[in-house]
């Protein structure tokens, strides 16, 4: 991933040009699309793809009693799931604060996505904790559906 301060610099020198030479302009969302066309690019030549889980193999065989026993809750417990890459951009301390409010409900939150940065993945384990939230989290690293269950290492 790019960031902020690399992008500037790309779409300065050369990221304008491309994008209006381009036939069409792949987005993941109608957010990204609104901002391709803030940037200068023409709605008609964007197109939306959104981002999706492969579901093939074994892991499209798993279903959602075999999920939530992998993870240890009940078929009633709440799932909340965060799909993505772990970094600050995404904002996982302000969904945990927000949890942390909603102690009274049974929810457990799983978390796939890859941590480019341990640190930053270790601070967040710390945050949830701090919360109070550490048991009720499912830290599964990076992957498609396939569940590899609480007691499995956390992936950093």
């Amino acid at each position: 991933m790019l960031r902020p301060t690399v992008k500037r610099v790309y779409h300065a020198l050369a990221g304008r040009t491309l994008l209006h030479k381009a036939n069409a302009v792949v987005v993941t969302s109608r957010q990204e699309a609104d901002d391709a066309i803030a940037f200068g690019c023409e709605a008609a030549s964007i197109r939306i793809r959104r981002n999706g889980v492969d579901l093939s193999g074994e892991a499209g065989s798993a279903t959602p009693g075999d999920v939530r026993g992998q993870l240890g809750i009940g078929p009633d417990q709440p799932l909340l799931r965060f799909l993505g890459r772990l970094d600050p951009m995404k904002n996982l301390s302000a969904l945990f604060t927000a949890l942390s409010g909603l102690r009274a409900e049974p929810w457990h939150l799983a978390i796939v996505g890859p941590a480019e940065d341990a640190a930053y993945c270790e601070t967040l384990k710390d945050l949830a904790r701090s919360l109070g939230l550490a048991s009720r989290m499912s830290w599964l690293g990076p992957g498609t559906a396939r569940i590899s269950g609480p007691s499995s290492q956390p992936q950093t």
